[in-house]
C-alpha cells in the first residue's frame, strides 16, 4: 500500500471513530436526562409505549403468535 493509500485510510478511521464517539456521547446524555425527567415526573412526549411491559394488563399490542387467546377445552365426559 502507497503512502497516499494509508493517509486515506488513516482519515477513514478517524471519521469513523469521531462518530461513534458522538453517538456514545448523545446516547449517554439522552439517557441521563430520561433519568433526571423521570424522577421529576415529566413524561417524555415523544416516545409511545407500543408495547405492555412487565405486569401491565390490558388491551395493548401482543406478542406476535400469540394474538388469538386462550381457548377453553372441551372435556368428554
Amino acid at each position: 500500500m502507497d503512502d497516499f493509500g494509508r493517509a486515506e485510510r488513516k482519515k477513514t478511521l478517524d471519521k469513523g471513530r469521531e462518530v461513534a464517539v458522538k453517538k456514545r456521547n448523545d446516547n449517554i446524555a439522552l439517557r441521563a436526562e430520561a433519568r433526571r425527567n423521570k424522577r421529576m415526573g415529566i413524561k417524555d412526549k415523544g416516545k409511545k409505549d407500543g408495547g405492555q411491559g412487565k405486569g401491565k394488563k390490558g388491551k395493548g399490542k401482543g406478542r406476535p403468535g400469540f394474538e388469538g387467546g386462550r381457548k377453553e377445552k372441551t372435556r368428554k365426559a
